[in-house]
């Protein structure tokens, strides 16, 4: 029978599948979603420019499966080094199981393509998988005391990368949301599988000492943001006007990922 404590991230895990499934239904097979879906697509696609196509370049590829190698190692052996050898076989299963899942379901669910460019087998993004998945794995690495910082810099760290991938017109929103679902519905079974054998919590500081970094790192990315913008000011703002669908888009796409990090890192520090 399974503990108590154990219930919550099941419970996580069912939503986060759930969600994906409805994110995925609705994207591809409903009208008006799909509609939003393109209109956030442009809105990514029309920041291409050769300085923003470059950069964006350089942080899409972090989460190459190269990179993806060895960030995976270093989670391993650090969670290892920590000797918590059951967090570093949850992190292997995590990080194989969420890109296994991604790289089997594109083909399974091809359709013709929605956008001109675009690779029928898209859905759901393997670079905001494996960004997340990553993410979520240095939560359960780091001590508790890191983790505030840790979801406030992994979570910036995977909307610059899955921005990145939008710019350069590799995927959708809704693949990236799909890919986010992945990495947090094999989080969740981990976790849950983890506090199956044992309490895989530790005292941390209180919610608020989580909340705080998180804040001020989204608070820091909206002023560069809006600095960027008071020096372009007739341009960002006819952009923003015209394309008020990408603008709330990107929003969601941010607080998702943020969101998802901040939630791990506060469920984590309960037993």
């Amino acid at each position: 029978m399974l503990p108590t404590r154990a219930y919550a991230p099941l419970a996580a895990a069912a939503a986060c599948a759930l969600s994906a499934v409805v994110v995925w239904l609705t994207a591809y097979h409903l009208t008006l979603f799909e509609a939003i879906d393109q209109r956030t697509f442009n809105g990514f696609l029309g920041l291409s420019r050769p300085a923003t196509t470059q950069w964006a370049t350089h942080l899409s590829h972090l989460a190459d499966p190269g990179p993806f190698a060895l960030f995976a190692a270093a989670l391993v052996i650090g969670a290892l080094a920590r000797r918590a050898p059951r967090i570093a076989i949850a992190v292997a299963v995590i990080l194989l199981g969420s890109n296994l899942t991604t790289q089997l379901l594109k083909p399974a669910l091809a359709l013709p393509p929605p956008l001109p460019g675009v690779d029928t087998a898209s859905w759901p993004s393997g670079h905001a998988t494996a960004a997340m998945a990553l993410v979520l794995c240095v939560l359960l690495v780091v001590p508790a005391r890191l983790r505030p910082a840790a979801a406030a810099g992994g979570g910036l760290l995977a909307v610059g990368i899955v921005y990145s991938v939008l710019i350069l017109g590799h995927h959708e929103p809704s693949d990236i949301l799909g890919g986010f679902l992945v990495a947090g519905t094999w989080t969740g079974l981990a976790v849950a599988a983890l506090r199956t054998a044992a309490p895989v919590g530790s005292p941390a500081p209180r919610a608020a000492a989580t909340l705080i970094p998180v804040a001020l790192a989204a608070a820091a990315a909206v002023a560069a943001v809006g600095l960027y913008a008071i020096g372009h000011w007739d341009g960002a703002l006819g952009y923003a006007a015209a394309h008020t669908t990408f603008m709330a888009g990107a929003a969601f796409i941010a607080l998702g990922a943020m969101g998802m990090a901040t939630v791990t890192a506060l469920a984590l520090s309960r037993p």
